[in-house]
């Protein structure tokens, strides 16, 4: 009986530290890349151009909501901000690669999405790829129709069929 007892009493304690472990939040570390993204959305908000620029690879490129590709000097010369700011609400998604030498960030506010690959340089992460995409533009556009007939062509009786 005792036996049975001391065996319990065990197995309490045990489950009571795995509820304390589960119900304490882990602290999660950001990775470098994730932290480079920050001081970059802050430098913008800031505006401050010279943290900007030191963050941004020499082969930098910029894809608007247009869908225009700036390149690096074109980007601090026309002083753009991004679409999607940092906040509280942004929905941040990141995917390693070549061992975190080459980090994709996602930033995600509603209907508007910013998508930003970070490599590893000598001097640590630099920017060098952004693409920002507004699908909330597109409830505005009406639908379009061809003024002409489009023909309807089967692959199927173009192409021999065997």
């Amino acid at each position: 009986m005792k036996r049975f007892l001391a065996i319990a009493v065990v197995l309490c304690l045990a489950s009571a530290g795995l509820l304390l472990a589960q119900a304490k939040p882990a602290a999660t570390k950001e990775s470098a890349a994730l932290q480079a993204d920050r001081a970059l959305a802050a430098a913008y908000a800031q505006g401050d151009n010279a943290t900007v620029n030191k963050l941004l690879d020499s082969d930098f490129t910029w894809i608007d909501t247009d869908g225009i590709m700036w390149e690096r000097p074109d980007v601090l010369r026309a002083n753009l901000k991004p679409l999607v700011p940092v906040t509280a609400e942004t929905k941040i998604t990141e995917h390693s690669y070549a061992d975190g030498k080459v980090v994709w960030i996602q930033d995600n506010l509603g209907r508007k999405y910013a998508a930003h690959t970070w490599v590893m340089r000598p001097g640590g992460y630099r920017l060098l790829q952004s693409n920002e995409i507004d699908t909330s533009m597109g409830d505005n556009v009406p639908p379009y129709r061809a003024p002409y007939d489009i023909p309807c062509v089967n692959p199927c009786q173009e192409v021999p069929y065997k």
